[in-house]
């Protein structure tokens, strides 16, 4: 392909998602307590009723089903956590405290705001429609779908899984990203600056914005603009990373060499120049299961062209 050729943006998408469908990464088990961003290989079972049995939606008496009434005796209180055994008959209410369970032919629970309490009488002011139970298995069924496979687990996944009791799922490793940041003036400390020295910023920020999106970043190097150094550069990447991501170096300059070490190190450039601004000399290469983007060396089409293509 030409260097001066431009591919418009929707068709470097194309290319990018026709060469990388046939590249997968494996799979692994893992505490889903550890998988937060990363994205699910096989379907969620439900281990567990939700709720796991009849419980009190809130403070009040259970009392039997049917057994409507003004007043009540007491015949004890179940706190969450409990399991007694308690028989209702009729014109006999039970204290239950949020999310206990309730006793068995439980068909209400009084609010307890609603009643007013003597020894172990209960006078009921109100009696509402509403049950105030959470019945079993009212949320979620044993065996019933909780999560497909493909989908990215978040803090909230995480909750569900575990109320669910899924312990441990199977996911896709992260992908591993080395970061190449070069040019001769790019330095890392401000100590080294001087005439035509900037700071190195873009390393640092596609490092960060990699982390983000759950990548794990096995590698953040400088290199000055030199051929040699460049190639060796990507070839030590291209042993541990599935993507390793250049900025700098890949626009037609004397000094650049981005594009010349990529074909030295047997990659194939699908495009090189993009008909969008900024981040036009954008750079997508693969040779197998090695992905290489160059990416202009400009922070702000850094940080654009990562949002195209490096999180795609």
């Amino acid at each position: 392909m030409g260097k001066k050729e431009l591919t418009p943006l929707n068709e470097a998408f194309r290319r990018m998602d026709e060469v990388l469908s046939v590249v997968s990464l494996s799979s692994e088990k893992i505490p889903v307590h550890a998988a937060d961003g990363m994205v699910l290989r096989a379907d969620q079972f439900s281990r567990l009723s939700l709720p796991p049995f009849n419980k009190s939606a809130m403070d009040g008496y259970a009392v039997r089903e049917g057994d409507q009434r003004e007043e009540y005796n007491l015949l004890g209180t179940i706190a969450a956590g409990e399991s007694k055994k308690v028989f209702l008959e009729p014109g006999t209410a039970v204290k239950v405290m949020t999310g206990a369970p309730v006793p068995e032919g439980a068909g209400k629970v009084i609010r307890q705001e609603n009643t007013v309490r003597n020894g172990n009488k209960i006078r009921v002011a109100d009696h509402s429609d509403s049950p105030n139970i959470c019945w079993k298995a009212e949320d979620v069924c044993v065996g019933q779908e909780v999560m497909t496979a493909g989908m990215t687990i978040d803090p909230l996944a995480i909750g569900n899984l575990i109320s669910c009791g899924i312990m441990e799922v199977e996911v896709a490793r992260r992908v591993r990203i080395s970061v190449i940041s070069t040019g001769s003036e790019i330095v890392d400390s401000p100590g080294e600056i001087k005439d035509g020295r900037i700071m190195n910023t873009n390393g640092p920020l596609l490092a960060a914005l990699s982390k983000d999106c759950g990548f794990e970043v096995i590698g953040e190097h400088r290199v000055p603009d030199e051929k040699n150094a460049t190639t060796e550069a990507l070839r030590a990447a291209a042993e541990q990373a599935d993507i390793t991501v250049l900025s700098g170096g890949v626009s037609v300059g004397d000094y650049d060499y981005v594009t010349g070490a990529l074909g030295d190190t047997g990659l194939n450039i699908h495009f090189s120049r993009l008909a969008v601004k900024p981040g036009k000399p954008t750079v997508f290469a693969t040779a197998g299961r090695r992905t290489v983007l160059g990416l202009p060396g400009n922070p702000v089409s850094v940080f654009l062209m990562f949002h195209l293509f490096v999180r795609r």
